[in-house]
């Protein structure tokens, strides 16, 4: 399609390869740097036996889980979290970061990530997709099962969220991770905080399954499952306070499928000239334009 092509043509000025290093790596680390602050924060929160407490640890601490794993272990997939021209030390340094944060919901970040994420762009949806498998893309009601098991049936995120993958040594490698990371955190809280804010820490990887079901919703559901070109299988969604539960531009997905080398303070900007690129016959087909198209997606009445 010639107006894809224009697309990739125009991308050039916000890649990560005239992003300024200084500038990418500063920014990258503040964010996490404040990330590992509120889960200091809220996990102290946590420690109290005030119910409010309790509540406002548990949903601080998904928001904070969440965000790591965009921030982090997404942009680290695509070698983007911190960049240096030395390759070999940029591969090393973004594993660094990513690795105890997919232990998190024990996952292995090589298998998962690297290597599956990639897989993810090449083909998404399809049943080979480690990620995003045509299971995983639920809409409605069948969403809405997929949610209450999550919430309510102990270990099945840790199912859901290796449902795709294919080669169970993957998800085995994935549970040593976990437990290499669970064990440690544990013993921190019992001496730090409180041994209860394991829990209330392991409820919010539920709680962080719930929102990645809701963004690959909106993202990978419905009629895209169907669609022969992969470069539009990928929905793009706008809506106000997006930020607060799907930060750092990651529901800027169309984007980011047709160009993924796009670091995540760029797809904004990237956006606003894409989308005078994409025909109006399309617009519906890739784009959630506002909170009410958001809803319809989710719940299967846009397909």
């Amino acid at each position: 399609m010639d107006w894809i092509k224009q697309i990739r043509n125009i991308s050039s000025p916000y890649t990560i390869q005239k992003s300024n290093p200084v500038f990418h790596n500063t920014l990258n680390l503040f964010c996490f740097s404040f990330l590992i602050l509120f889960y200091i924060f809220f996990s102290y929160i946590g420690s109290t036996f005030s119910l409010i407490n309790i509540i406002i640890s548990l949903f601080g601490l998904t928001f904070v889980f969440f965000s790591l794993f965009i921030l982090v272990v997404h942009e680290a997939s695509h070698h983007m979290f911190f960049i240096t021209k030395n390759i070999k030390i940029k591969k090393i340094i973004n594993r660094l970061f990513a690795y105890p944060i997919t232990a998190i919901s024990f996952q292995d970040f090589k298998t998962s990530w690297e290597i599956g994420h990639l897989q993810h762009h090449k083909d998404p949806i399809n049943n080979k997709d480690p990620q995003n498998c045509p299971d995983f893309c639920l809409q409605g009601k069948e969403l809405l099962l997929k949610i209450l098991k999550v919430l309510f049936i102990p270990g099945q995120a840790v199912k859901v969220q290796s449902s795709c993958i294919q080669n169970k040594k993957d998800y085995f490698r994935g549970m040593i991770f976990g437990a290499l990371y669970w064990i440690p955190i544990t013993i921190i809280n019992f001496y730090v905080f409180n041994i209860w804010v394991t829990l209330i820490q392991l409820i919010a990887v539920n709680l962080t399954m719930v929102l990645n079901l809701i963004k690959v919703s909106m993202e990978h559901s419905g009629n895209l499952k169907e669609e022969a070109n992969p470069e539009l299988r990928s929905m793009s969604s706008f809506f106000i306070g997006r930020h607060l539960i799907i930060p750092f531009n990651v529901s800027i997905h169309f984007e980011h499928h047709l160009v993924m080398n796009v670091p995540w303070y760029n797809l904004k900007k990237f956006h606003n000239e894409v989308f005078l690129l994409v025909p109006n016959e399309y617009k519906s087909k890739v784009y959630n334009l506002t909170a009410a198209e958001v809803i319809q997606k989710i719940s299967g009445k846009r397909s």
